[in-house]
């Protein structure tokens, strides 16, 4: 008689927060289940528990000890209070089995990929609107059918890299309000060995390169407390990068041509005002018709796999350069001339640090099943260091 395989996930992943959410996934007879207790991120936006039921999936693909596959990816389902595999998944004779757990389904990750024995590899693009932008995560597990009713251990991993972005300023000689952020320069996709999961990952990086831009109604004005600058969005989740200070734009050269705008930069869409009101930037902003344009700030792309990135950036000293390639239409608007492009808006440097914040284990939970296979799959949650410098 074949014997259900049940799928118990002790916790799933969070991207918007540092708190362990988790999610209890209990089987019932002859069927893979799952009950969610707490939700999911999987966009740069906030996912809660409604959400996730009335949503989410989670996708299982199966394969035999020889490498063959035993089951094409299953989908899970909620049914009002539990998840529910359909169609079931049983041993089938087999004795141990290895499988590969991942959101969204991996059609989604490329268009029309699918797990096989020697298909392992699946590139993976980045939708360019920032709110839309999605978490893609992945496990690979074996199980033995003589434990079947112990739990195994599952821990879903970040393939791509989260960003947020925020700012401050402590010069009340100025104030500035921001209206949006690009990250320039960064890579449109990636290639990942899923047979790489439990070892290094091996990501290889695009020479596609593109702009990720976020622009919203409703300005930040700076103050003394950093302030994030991503919206609704609350992070970008974006391909990992290499390079760093190497492939950072040249913010100090100032022959305005073409060469000299090639690299990664931030660039942030500002009002600078002094503190009676003139305009600084755009030149020709009024008080009437307030106008922004975008200013560029170099700053190192090195990001990894799973991990977090925060740039807090200080415009106590400085308003960053004219952004080299695409400042605005407000921007030397009607004869009243601003700095050219790559130009100091301010003429002095901004500072800049960058919490980096690794995954970390969140800990795993067990539940009792009847007669089947289980799985545990902890959470990771951010552990921050701090390292700062100063930019052009």
């Amino acid at each position: 008689m074949n014997k259900a395989i049940y799928i118990c996930a002790a916790a799933v992943l969070v991207l918007a927060s540092c708190s362990n959410d988790e999610i209890v996934e209990r089987a019932k007879e002859n069927a893979i289940s799952f009950r969610s207790v707490v939700g999911i991120n999987t966009r740069a936006t906030e996912v809660n528990t409604g959400w996730l039921q009335q949503n989410d999936k989670l996708y299982v693909t199966t394969f035999k000890e020889n490498g063959d596959r035993l089951y094409d990816e299953t989908e899970y389902s909620y049914n009002g209070s539990a998840w529910i595999a359909s169609p079931p998944q049983s041993w089938n004779g087999n004795s141990k089995l290895n499988f590969f757990l991942a959101y969204p389904k991996l059609s989604e990750w490329q268009a029309g990929f699918e797990l096989t024995k020697d298909k392992k590899t699946v590139q993976v693009s980045v939708d360019e609107d920032i709110p839309d932008q999605k978490d893609y995560v992945v496990a690979n597990v074996t199980g033995n059918k003589t434990n079947f009713n112990d739990p195994i251990s599952v821990d879903l991993i970040h393939v791509l890299s989260s960003v947020e972005i925020k700012a401050m300023n402590t010069n009340e000689a100025f104030k500035y309000k921001v209206k949006g952020i690009r990250l320039c320069g960064v890579n449109k996709d990636v290639t990942i060995d899923l047979s790489t999961i439990n070892s290094t990952l091996n990501i290889g990086h695009s020479t596609n390169m593109r702009n990720y831009e976020l622009i919203y109604d409703t300005p930040v004005e700076l103050g003394s407390k950093a302030e994030s600058l991503m919206g609704n969005a609350k992070i970008a989740i974006l391909p990992p990068q290499t390079g760093g200070d190497a492939l950072k734009w040249d913010g100090s050269k100032t022959s305005n041509t073409a060469g000299d705008y090639v690299g990664y930069y931030l660039s942030v869409k500002i009002n600078v005002t002094s503190k009676y009101g003139s305009s600084v930037y755009p030149a020709g902003s009024t008080a009437d018709d307030a106008t922004y344009g975008w200013a560029a700030i170099s700053v190192p792309f090195d990001w990894e796999s799973g991990k977090k990135y925060v740039y807090t950036l200080d415009f106590s000293e400085g308003a960053g350069r004219v952004d080299p390639t695409d400042p605005g239409a407000a921007v030397t608007p009607n004869g009243v001339v601003d700095p050219a492009k790559g130009m100091p808006i301010l003429g002095k440097r901004i500072k800049f640090g960058i919490a980096v914040s690794p995954w970390k284990d969140g800990g795993d939970q067990d539940a009792t099943l009847t007669d089947g296979i289980k799985f545990t799959v902890g959470v990771d949650s951010w552990t921050d260091k701090e390292k700062d410098a100063e930019i052009n």
